[in-house]
């Protein structure tokens, strides 16, 4: 039988991405499959820590974990890595099962929780000791990795023609900051890029050529991580997918069913030149 070939962390992310988790001291992550919103995994490290499951994964799954990513890998999806609390440094000193369960806690905004005492079971509200409160927190939001790799700032300033210039195809970059989430994976970033954008303006001009190129590609990008506008997303979409939606007279397309490694690599985290005010609707680029 012929071994499947996994994707490696170094196809999947920029190098950097090792640069900016040691910016996040110690921290409590998660690992999920794609569309589910119920982690399989949890555990506590840093610096690359979160990343050694992955790693292995495709060296030689052991543990159950390591299967399930290798599974994720197989079908050529890539698992969601989340971290759920970070910068833990300055918490009391105390018992990781307790750290990570406290990190599960805020993460999913449970308030209340059931605890044994003296063989007996009571209902008590849950305090929150770490940095962070909620999910929703907006100081210390759960971080998907590539949020982490955009939150970092260590990439390069670029405009979109240098960007197409990378990309060697055509580009349509659109804005997604007041609906992008830090703690979105890839899929449910491309659900909110892909669709309803009004592009009639362009549909005497770049429009077409954007259609018939056999390879165009969608880039998003947000200015809520770090107040700069940087990409947050970035897939290959499928040749003669854009078509107008009838009830909003707006276009939608599809993108690509497997990740664009490559691309996705190239572009996470790079940071685009001005401010997010300079980048609102959706802009065409051809290299």
């Amino acid at each position: 039988m012929t071994r499947i070939l996994l994707p490696s962390l170094a196809e999947a992310y920029p190098k950097e991405l090792s640069n900016a988790l040691a910016k996040m001291g110690d921290y409590v992550y998660g690992y999920y499959r794609p569309n589910e919103f119920r982690p399989f995994y949890v555990g506590k490290g840093r610096k690359n820590r979160v990343l050694d499951h992955w790693k292995q994964a495709v060296r030689s799954p052991d543990k159950l974990h390591e299967q399930e990513v290798s599974s994720i890998l197989e079908i050529g999806e890539l698992p969601v890595i989340k971290l759920l609390a970070y910068n833990l440094e300055n918490t009391k000193s105390e018992e990781v099962s307790s750290t990570v369960e406290r990190a599960l806690q805020d993460g999913f905004g449970i308030q209340q929780v059931w605890e044994k005492r003296n063989g007996k079971d009571r209902l008590r509200e849950h305090k929150v000791d770490l940095l962070q409160k909620r999910e929703d927190s907006a100081r210390c939001p759960v971080l998907s990795l590539e949020a982490v790799l955009a939150k970092s700032d260590l990439r390069g300033e670029f405009t979109l023609k240098e960007i197409a210039h990378m990309v060697d195809a055509p580009v349509l970059m659109v804005g997604l900051s007041k609906t992008y989430h830090p703690s979105y994976g890839s899929t449910q970033v491309s659900e909110m890029a892909r669709m309803y954008w009004d592009l009639k303006k362009y549909k005497n001009t770049a429009l077409p050529d954007y259609q018939a190129s056999s390879s165009p590609v969608l880039l998003a990008w947000s200015s809520l991580l770090d107040k700069k506008p940087m990409i947050v997303g970035a897939w290959r979409v499928q040749k003669d997918s854009l078509e107008i939606d009838e009830d909003s007279g707006r276009y939608l397309m599809k993108v690509a069913d497997h990740e664009d490694l490559i691309l996705r690599k190239r572009c996470l985290g790079l940071r685009l030149t001005g401010t997010g005010n300079s980048w609102q609707g959706p802009r065409f680029e051809f290299p």
